[in-house]
């Protein structure tokens, strides 16, 4: 099957020969003209928008430990969060794909923002407000909430549009983003507790610089949807095989014309009707389950069991470099190593089996443990499970949509994001009796 999208109606939703063939390098592939490299970035910065929820409440978990210490807080979030995630996911692909990319991508960017203003705002109000400081707990796990339903809509959305009208170069640029991000924030978070040496005082310009990244991303769409041609053309090109685009093209037509006789097929699909026929073959299932197993290894790890290791450095900087340790690892995995050695299907399987003896690993790391003693084996297998999960993820997930026709596309996207969120709530879950064993066996 070509990889090119497809304009043949008669073509079944599945291909029963799919193209495996490795990815092309996203670094050096049609990013000769300007505006091929500009919208390649423009990718790259809306992965970074995407994930900024996670990577924040990962780096920020000094201050959650300082502002409500005994609590274990970060497990709620982190449950809270992903579960939030994962449910809205849901109901954006079922309920929401009406509205059009535009208006969902736009809305989570914006309640992002709005959320991690938020966040400084009510912490501030305590002293003042005895309200405030009683509910302070229930405000932090409904702003979770919130960012998990934004979050949701932001995420998904993208990837969707990504896979219906876009070449896979665009998808890599999206994980590179993601990656960056991780490593990004945690740098952010160590030059914040560098200018301020008040935990409080630290994470106010920590989330308030997340809350302006979350708005300009949302403007930066905008401009791509308004103002730029190669995007717009892309789109063009795909509201014949896109269902979302499609129904929104209709609406704009002229009743009785023929362009919306010529949509009316790819409109008439529905991401309910076609995710169960994908998923029944293995072209689509196998990537949907690697990733799903990734992230709930990458999530059960990270950032609860890194949170319960031994603070060699004091004051939480420690488990700040843990993190970044990781999301080091990370970056190099999703992108040069993803862009120019993408792993091959019949070696993600025993990769996926191996990195649960890292896993394993990681946990003896906390103590009184045989690993807790040193600093060096937490770091080095934390970037280990970095580097693996963003070159297995990435490899796995810019060939997916591929495998089936143009038609089938979008939902695929949706499949995939919906893929990892199920394993990162998987992981989060895990979490929590996995941090009681570890506490109980000590």
């Amino acid at each position: 099957m070509s990889c090119s999208p497809s304009s043949d109606r008669s073509q079944p939703l599945l291909d029963s020969s799919p193209d495996r063939s490795p990815p092309e390098s996203p670094f050096v592939l049609n990013l000769s003209a300007a505006s091929s490299r500009w919208l390649y970035l423009s990718f790259l910065l809306l992965g970074f928008g995407a994930v900024l929820p996670t990577y924040v409440i990962f780096a920020a978990v000094d201050y959650f430990n300082d502002a409500l210490p005994g609590a274990d807080i970060e497990f709620s979030l982190n449950v809270v969060f992903n579960g939030t995630l994962f449910a809205m996911s849901i109901c954006n692909c079922l309920f929401f794909t009406k509205h059009g990319f535009t208006v969902r991508i736009i809305g989570g960017f914006g309640a992002i923002g709005a959320c991690m203003a938020a966040l400084p705002v009510i912490d501030l109000l305590r002293p003042v407000a005895p309200l405030f400081d009683r509910a302070f707990e229930p405000l932090v796990v409904l702003i979770a909430a919130l960012l998990g339903t934004a979050d949701a809509f932001a995420q998904a959305s993208i990837f969707g549009l990504a896979s219906a009208a876009f070449p896979p170069l665009y998808t890599k640029a999206l994980m590179f983003g993601i990656s960056i991000c991780g490593t990004s924030i945690t740098l952010a978070r160590v030059g914040c507790k560098l200018l301020l040496d008040d935990v409080r005082a630290s994470s106010y310009l920590f989330f308030a610089l997340a809350a302006l990244y979350s708005i300009s991303t949302a403007a930066l769409f905008v401009h791509l949807r308004l103002r730029h041609s190669l995007f717009r053309r892309h789109l063009h090109a795909a509201t014949s095989t896109s269902p979302t685009l499609a129904r929104r093209a209709i609406e704009r037509s002229p009743p009785g014309s023929k362009e919306r006789d010529s949509l009316k097929p790819a409109a008439s699909l529905s991401f309910s009707r076609q995710a169960g026929a994908l998923l029944s073959s293995r072209a689509v299932l196998e990537p949907c389950a690697i990733l799903a197993i990734l992230n709930a290894q990458q999530s059960v790890i990270v950032p609860s069991i890194l949170a319960l290791s031994q603070d060699f450095l004091g004051q939480g900087w420690f488990h700040v470099l843990a993190v970044l340790a990781f999301n080091v690892g990370d970056m190099l995995g999703r992108g040069p190593l993803a862009g120019y050695c993408p792993c091959p299907m019949r070696f993600v399987w025993p990769a996926v089996g191996a990195r649960f003896a890292v896993c394993a690993a990681i946990c003896a790391c906390v103590p009184p443990y045989a690993l807790s003693e040193e600093p060096l084996p937490l770091l080095l297998l934390g970037c280990t499970l970095g580097l693996t999960t963003g070159h297995l993820a990435t490899s796995v997930i810019a060939t997916a949509s591929t495998r089936v026709p143009a038609e089938g596309r979008e939902s695929v996207g949706y499949l995939t994001i919906l893929a990892i969120f199920v394993g990162l709530m998987a992981g989060s879950l895990a979490a929590i009796p996995l941090k009681h064993a570890l506490e109980g066996a000590a």
